[in-house]
């Protein structure tokens, strides 16, 4: 991706994706006063971006990258289906990490750990039944 090639629209709505699913290192949400803050722009440029009537600079998009640890190339692609879902799992995942008791925790992990297997037993019957 070049310098040029980071599209407005597209990057305020990654952006905007990313200030709402991603955690701070303490696991406080972000909030644009709080992203711009973190990667040294003023906070009306960092709205400006957020709302699309800005566009970034090359080094805003690489201290974004960094700061929500993703490539470049993410803040010029839409969000698809599958990823917000996913995004979205993540966000509830970390808000119950930080919510919920280590026993409850550990029984998550535990279903999710079943479901992972039954998964993988699923597919060794399919492949089962083409033989």
């Amino acid at each position: 991706m070049s310098e040029q090639d980071v599209p407005t629209a597209a990057f305020a709505t990654r952006l905007n994706h990313y200030i709402r699913t991603r955690r701070q290192p303490d696991g406080s949400a972000w909030s644009v006063p709080a992203v711009a803050a973190a990667i040294g722009v003023s906070r009306q440029h960092m709205w400006n971006l957020s709302k699309g009537s800005a566009s970034p600079k090359w080094e805003v998009v690489c201290a974004l990258a960094d700061l929500f640890d993703t490539k470049t190339d993410a803040f010029a692609e839409g969000l698809d289906e599958e990823e917000r879902r996913r995004d979205e799992a993540m966000t509830v995942f970390s808000r119950a990490g930080r919510e919920m008791s280590v026993e409850r925790l550990e029984s998550v992990v535990s279903f999710i750990q079943l479901l992972e297997h039954q998964r993988g037993l699923d597919k060794s019957d399919d492949n089962d039944t083409d033989s």
